[in-house]
């Protein structure tokens, strides 16, 4: 299973052949507009889940290959842009929590709808079976003293229910120290960040075949984030 996220900074169908090309199965699509506008181009997905509240920059949810989607009754009351759903294809099935964290109104920390989320779903970190990806607009660099909401604690209970980043145990790179950037801040490449995850369960950690963050000079002309690409064999 080839799994894609990308915040693709909007207007996904005018730069969908570059990932499409790619063959996904998945793709969790932070600032991508509704899927109806993606149909009337010809981008021909399974299914799809979409949330937001301008039809150009939501999150967008869509399958390939046959496999289908439903969110999950544990999304009720939701959390804004933490979308938990299950994924089924030909008997297999897992649960993927599609992220774009931003910040409330009430608060300045983009943090704090994934803590709140860990929280409302905590019943399904549990699963044999789960991949939380997308954007999370944080980084331990920015913790804060005393706050809760700070990513490594977020990295911290993920890590208690054996919900490790992909990117992180694949090229053996500490929290805050990545070698390779997410985002270019105001599309600039001497403002590098790293933001952007793939925490997966043991499951899936063993079965990852390949991962690759997208290049400043293959992808900043179509957004100031790159895509994470993951590769799982035997899913």
């Amino acid at each position: 299973m080839k799994l894609i996220a990308w915040n693709c900074h909007q207007s996904f169908r005018t730069k969908a052949d570059k990932i499409l090309a790619m063959k996904p199965d998945v793709l969790v699509l932070p600032e991508c507009e509704i899927p109806s506008k993606l149909s009337s181009k010809g981008i021909d997905f399974r299914d799809a889940h979409w949330v937001g509240k301008n039809k150009n920059k939501g999150l967008a949810i869509l399958t390939f290959n046959n496999w289908t989607l439903e969110v999950l009754d544990e999304a009720n009351p939701p959390i804004p842009f933490v979308i938990p759903l299950r994924l089924q294809r030909e008997g297999e099935s897992f649960v993927l929590w599609a992220v774009w964290s931003q910040k409330p109104d009430s608060h300045s920390n983009y943090g704090v709808r994934m803590w709140k989320a860990l929280s409302s779903y905590s019943q399904l970190l549990s699963q044999e079976k789960i991949i939380i990806t997308g954007d999370f607009n944080s980084s331990s660099k920015w913790d804060r003293k005393g706050r809760r909401s700070n990513h490594s604690n977020t990295v911290k209970v993920l890590n208690e229910h054996g919900i490790k980043s992909m990117y992180h145990e694949h090229f053996s790179e500490q929290q805050g120290q990545e070698s390779r950037a997410t985002l270019f801040f105001t599309y600039n490449e001497d403002k590098p960040f790293h933001i952007d995850y793939c925490f997966a369960s043991e499951w899936f950690g063993q079965r990852l075949r390949s991962m690759t963050v997208g290049e400043s000079k293959d992808w900043l002309e179509d957004s100031d984030h790159m895509p994470l690409i993951m590769d799982f064999e035997g899913v």
